[in-house]
């Protein structure tokens, strides 16, 4: 497992930011003899020297993981409570919102399969991880980048739209950047990136019944952005940024149009409903635990969460780690072993 490690860290890195909603397709595999029970007990270890890239299932019930086991490498899923393990296959896939579609991702994302049972599949060339379905299922969005052989993070793209099935496809904008999702009633469509290297990074919003582009951000600071679960809110991280009101993270409302200053530091993740955060954040020595905080928006008060179970010591390897869909469990890489452990929370 070790022998690939650095290799897989490389090439699956960018899938732990992927914001589709993942129902990871559990069908068609068969369990490979010779490895079908987890490394499991009371202290939540999950598995050992664990994977390069994990994410959970929609139903909470598995964890997915790609990692080598047995001599095969790719997508393996772990049951957590028949410590079943199953090899899903050589490449992530994953299902559409509502299920119609597969999605294959081939070559750590560049290209990818979207495959119909009635219709069969299609494959989208250069699309590096960029695809958006409405919620709906019945339109993507998706940006074809163009290698010029420097740094991939500053090429240029074009963002198309299309019906899910691929057809009346449409060029949007042509930037260096991708598709940030499609709002919740599937009548626009977010768009980040830049224009070129040196203008300020923008959030566009897209209406595809009248052709129209608004801007709704425009920010020269602007170090990450997140659509919210429920696709009518953006976390945005301004940073570096000298005046220190105006850095750090901030929520966006598209339905009010109103900013919040959120006021913590460290990692983040959405709470599943959308109504709030958990945010980690970063200690002041290596030896120091990490501590799990929750801000609903709602108050705005945050709350310290008490860890149920887990290792003697809370500390995450390089902020690898993410909530279960049901909110009630976090999985994450320890911090000396490498190991996949999962810690229940108790919420106030």
């Amino acid at each position: 497992m070790k022998i690939l490690k650095p290799y897989l860290r490389l090439v699956f890195k960018t899938l732990a930011s992927m914001s589709l909603s993942i129902a990871v397709l559990l069908i068609s595999y068969n369990v490979v003899s010779g490895e079908n029970s987890l490394e499991h007990d009371n202290s939540g270890l999950i598995a050992h020297d664990c994977c390069s890239w994990f994410k959970w299932s929609d139903d909470s019930k598995s964890i997915i993981t790609l990692d080598e086991r047995d001599n095969l490498v790719g997508a393996w899923q772990l049951q957590l409570q028949t410590g079943g393990i199953r090899f899903i296959g050589a490449n992530p896939i994953v299902r559409s919102p509502l299920g119609t579609r597969t999605i294959e991702y081939l070559d750590s994302g560049r290209n990818i399969r979207i495959n119909n049972a009635q219709e069969g599949p299609y494959y989208l060339w250069s699309v590096y991880n960029s695809l958006r379905f409405s919620a709906d299922d019945t339109k993507i969005a998706y940006a074809v980048t163009y290698p010029s052989g420097g740094i991939r993070m500053f090429d240029m793209s074009t963002v198309y739209i299309a019906n899910s099935d691929g057809s009346d496809r449409k060029s949007i904008l042509r930037l260096i950047g991708r598709p940030l999702g499609w709002t919740a009633d599937g009548k626009s469509l977010l768009i980040v990136g830049k224009e070129s290297k040196t203008s300020s990074t923008q959030v566009w919003r897209y209406w595809p019944s009248s052709d129209r582009l608004d801007v709704l951000l425009s920010l020269s600071d602007l170090a990450l952005i997140e659509l919210s679960p429920r696709y009518n809110q953006l976390i945005y991280i301004r940073a570096p940024q000298s005046d220190p009101f105006f850095a750090g993270p901030w929520l966006y409302d598209m339905d009010t149009g109103a900013h919040t200053r959120l006021g913590f530091t460290g990692s983040f993740r959405w709470q599943p409903n959308g109504k709030g955060i958990l945010f980690i954040p970063a200690r002041e020595s290596r030896n120091d635990e990490h501590q799990v905080y929750w801000l609903p928006f709602n108050t705005g008060k945050v709350n310290r969460l008490q860890l149920l179970n887990g290792a003697s010591k809370f500390k995450i390897d390089s902020f690898m780690w993410e909530l279960s869909p049901d909110a009630d469990t976090l999985a994450y890489v320890e911090q000396d072993s490498g190991d996949l452990r999962t810690v229940r929370l108790r919420w106030p």
